[in-house]
């Protein structure tokens, strides 16, 4: 300013425009936010007010003089119009995501991710660089790199496998289903048509697309229409075998391709007639003189898209077609080690003899016979393979092959010469001739060796000479864990034995163990014990079927949609046509209602009395037989048998006695809202004797003494939310069952019974309220001793008395109950009321003196003789050492003292 003075002394003076010469202030003292360099790796604090101004890191924003950019000014400067500058902070917040998404991130930094929901922002900004494609494609690769780690891509590790995932509909971050999906793949699909852009992002936006194929089956049909031209475009249309300078086929669309077959049906009949399927045969055919790693994964990718097609009983005609190249692949197979192929392989030939078993049940009918699978000899080159196998030990190539020999014994027995003898008899000698046996029972605890047992044991089914009976000793182990191992050693010892009553209850449990896709053996198990002889139950109640007039409504209960099936693990020649997909459903992350299908929930023989409950909206009910037409009465005894056969001689450790107790009300609730004032006590179901008996049976099991505490320590508010879901609380349900009791029971001794579980101190005062003080008038009725009372945990009465009762209303309900004369002395209600009351005015538990005198001029201005004697005298659980006289004559003062004297205490 001197200078200006000094030689420009007529210009106005401006000082503000020199106000950028001023130093910055400094915020490092005030400003906490996180800071990331241009790696996008957070700076500490010290290194943020530390790091020189010539390093790039210093920019005008809030806080100049600080190095770094703060998530606010990194997403501020991702929708910058300069290209360059937009790339670079894409890049980076792309990087403190993925840091997120990979829990890798601080503390600090989580918690303001979360907080301002960065990663929604990111995936936004993603999505408008993407949708913005001709401004600049550097801005395009940076906005698929954005999107790629706000997705959470670099955590999809299973797609690094060729194993089949269930439905992924949510990320823990993110919600998928809220993308602008409808815009995103038609431009995906733009970019992809041409093989113009990198590596890195063609494989990221495939990887997006994969994604979206396990998102929902909707989302699927969206991706389906680009793999067409994508298949053509990156695999077909390459040069292969690589050259130097070409770029090889994708894999990664490949297993998208793979992705949506599997994921529906829709979407692989769609793509099954669009040229693509059966030119993936070059790939194996090459392998057999270009064995390179990049070989063997496009071989094993598309035999496993053919097998894939084939569990839906479609493109059985490349079986005839691409005899010559599968051919020559078998014969390479014979003589090299590639175990992944092997099992792809075998796991394709299986799948084709399934669809051969009955021609018409493939999509078109009759492309593929029974004789000319039989011509192939893909059976006798399979079982000229196992000797090698079993002597690597190669216990997953094995159980494959063996799943092919199964499935040929299976065939042989439907179209071969009375009933596959011949071909029977040919397994058992190359079984014997390779030792496959002896081989697995050396190793019987390795890993795989129990998926390779059960195919042996289903053999010995099939053929009855695979395992003499001390293999069979050594492979029948308590201790196996396979469910289909476990169910064909079940179906052996019931084929085996005369009586199968001992033998029913352990499948109860497995039918638990069983994942979607087994749904095939759960039915199979489900008929075998309705039609199992059952000496120890009295069956004379029922209809002439017996047990079996359960069955649609527990087929329901494994197979509730026949229109959306999942593939059986194993596939069969009657599932062909019905499969819908064979991506299993989304495993469920919160304990909402359990609906109908596999995994079964431990209380799925009682599936029948929801339905019933239900009756006005079962789809059960509704899609039964035509000639199905038991009665309500017929269903609820079936049920209540059925449960007294699995349950034997006490609760086992899957169903807890909470969720038993749950179910036996649910016979009871079955009359709620069926009274009407003509209706008589003796068309009430739980009146039945068959009924009766069956309640007070099951009852049993939960009443004392009780020794083991239950696998799964829950309540009867938890047991229902599998039932009632978590919008309708247990309190509702136990309201109307209050009620129902106050006006239908007659004191009846099994709904008495079920009334007291939630009266219990370990649960809210809310029911012992409700018990007490709004429908006292029930006590009257109640008779119920210490031996009957349910118990829910191995604490036993004790959760009747402790901790003591403070609620006024419900010490209250017990005055009002002893001194109507309705609680009856030595009954279980009355010794409760005793406890309670005399801790409240005896005990050492501090209380309000008001609240103490009122509870004791109460009880001796309004209850019986005998209910003051035992509130006076009671010592259990209690301790007071005061003089119990003195605290009367202080409290309630001369006519306390008159009462005592007439009772002589």
């Amino acid at each position: 300013m001197d200078l200006k003075a000094k030689y420009f002394p007529d210009l106005p003076s401006e000082p503000n425009k020199m106000a950028w010469f001023t130093p910055p202030p400094t915020s490092s003292q005030t400003d906490n936010s996180p800071r990331f360099d241009l790696s996008g790796r957070e700076l500490t604090p010290d290194a943020s007010a530390a790091l020189p101004s010539n390093i790039g890191l210093h920019h005008h924003g809030s806080s100049p003089d600080l190095a770094g950019y703060t998530l606010d000014e990194i997403i501020h400067l991702c929708q910058s119009t300069v290209s360059s500058q937009r790339i670079t902070m894409m890049g980076v917040l792309a990087r403190i995501v993925s840091d997120y998404v990979n829990d890798e991130s601080s503390k600090a930094v989580r918690a303001i991710i979360e907080e301002k929901r960065y990663s929604e922002q990111a995936v936004n900004l993603g999505v408008g660089a993407i949708l913005l494609m001709s401004k600049s494609a550097g801005v395009f690769r940076a906005g698929i790199d954005l999107f790629y780690e706000a997705l959470g891509g670099s955590r999809w590790t299973y797609m690094d496998n060729q194993s089949t995932v269930c439905f992924k509909p949510t990320e823990d971050h993110i919600d998928l289903a809220g993308v602008a999906w409808e815009d995103i793949v038609p431009t995906f699909g733009e970019m992809l048509d041409t093989d113009s852009l990198s590596p890195r992002t063609t494989t990221q936006m495939i990887r997006i697309l994969r994604r979206l194929a396990v998102l929902s089956e909707e989302h699927c049909e969206l991706v389906t229409p680009l793999l067409p031209v994508m298949v053509r475009t990156h695999v077909l249309l390459r040069p292969y075998p690589v050259t130097p300078s070409s770029t090889p086929p994708s894999t990664e669309v490949l297993a998208q391709l793979c992705d949506l077959i599997r994921s529906s049906r829709r979407c692989a009949t769609a793509l099954v007639d669009q040229g693509i399927i059966e030119p993936l045969l070059k790939f194996p055919l090459t392998l057999t003189w270009d064995n390179t790693s990049l070989g063997q994964d496009l071989t094993e990718v598309s035999l496993v898209i053919i097998a894939s097609l084939a569990r839906y009983g479609l493109a059985t005609s490349i079986a005839r077609s691409g005899a010559e190249p599968l051919d020559r692949l078998r014969q390479w197979l014979s003589t090299n080690d590639a175990p992944q192929i092997k099992i792809a392989y075998f796991d394709l030939v299986r799948n084709w003899i399934v669809c051969s078993i009955d021609p018409h049940k493939t999509t078109p009918e009759h492309h593929l016979t029974w004789a000319q699978v039989s011509a192939m000899g893909w059976v006798e080159d399979i079982l000229g393979m196992l000797e090698a196998i079993v002597g690597r030990k190669g216990w997953d190539e094995l159980s494959s092959a063996l799943g092919v020999v199964v499935a040929w014994v299976q065939g042989s027995e439907v179209n071969g010469v009375d009933k596959g003898s011949a071909e029977k008899r040919n397994i058992t000698e190359a079984l014997k001739a390779s030792r496959v046996v002896e081989a697995v029972l050396a190793d019987i605890g390795d890993s795989g060796i129990e998926a390779v047992l059960a195919h042996l044991v289903n053999l010995h089914l099939l053929t009855g000479d695979v395992l003499n009976a001390d293999t069979l000793v050594k492979v029948q182990q308590p201790t196996c864990k396979d469910p289909t191992l476990r169910y064909h050693l079940l179906r052996l010892s019931l084929r085996d034995q005369q009586s199968a009553s001992g033998l029913i209850r352990p499948a109860f449990k497995l039918a638990t163990a069983f994942q979607p896709g087994s749904e095939p053996l759960v039915l199979d198990l489900i008929d075998t014990i309705l039609r199992a002889n059952h000496p120890d139950q009295d069956l004379s109640s029922l209809p002439a079927n017996g047990l079996e007039i359960l069955r649609p409504l527990l087929h329901y209960t494994v197979l509730p949609d026949l229109t959306n099936v999942v593939g059986p693990t194993i596939p069969r020649p009657d599932y062909l046509k019905a499969t819908s997909t064979l991506r299993p459903p989304p495993k469920s992350v919160t304990t909402a209602r359990r609906g109908p299908g596999l995994p079964l929930g431990p209380t799925w023989i009682f599936s029948p009395l929801d339905e019933l409950l239900h009756s006005a909206t079962s789809i059960a009910l509704a899609q039964t037989p035509p000639d199905w037409d038991p009665s309500e009465l017929d269903l609820v005894r079936a049920t209540l048998i059925l449960a007294q056969i699995h349950l034997g001689q006490g609760v086992n450790g899957q169903m807890t006695r909470s969720e038993l107790l749950l179910n036996l009300m649910k016979v009871f609730m079955l009359e709620h809202g069926q009274q009407t004032p003509t209706n008589h006590s003796e068309t009430d179901l739980f009146r039945d004797s068959a009924i009766s008996s069956s309640l007070k049976s099951l009852i049993s099991l939960t009443l004392p003494p009780l020794s083991a505490p239950p696998l799964r320590p829950i309540n009867l508010e938890e047991a229902c939310i599998s039932f009632l879901g978590p919008e309708t609380p247990f309190f509702q349900w136990y309201t109307d069952f209050l009620a129902l009791y106050e006006s239908i029971s007659f004191s009846d001794h099994s709904f008495t019974q079920l009334l007291f579980p939630p009266l219990a101190m370990t649960y809210p005062v809310d029911y012992r309220r409700l018990f007490w003080s709004e429908h006292t008038s029930i006590l009257r009725g109640i008779r119920l001793k210490e031996k009957d009372v349910p118990l829910e945990s191995v604490a036993g009465l004790e959760d009747y008395y402790e901790p003591r009762e403070t609620d006024q209303n419900v010490l209250d309900g017990m005055i009002r109950g002893a001194s109507r004369g309705w609680l009856r002395e030595g009954t279980f209600l009355y010794g409760v009321a005793v406890h309670h009351l005399a801790a409240g005015i005896w005990g050492d538990v501090k209380e309000e003196e008001e609240v103490r005198k009122g509870l004791m001029i109460g009880v001796l201005g309004t209850c019986p003789d005998n209910f003051v004697r035992d509130i006076y005298t009671y010592s259990e659980r209690i301790s007071d050492k005061g003089d119990r006289r003195a605290v009367v004559e202080s409290m309630a003062g001369p006519r306390g003292t008159e009462r005592l004297d007439k009772l002589d205490l």
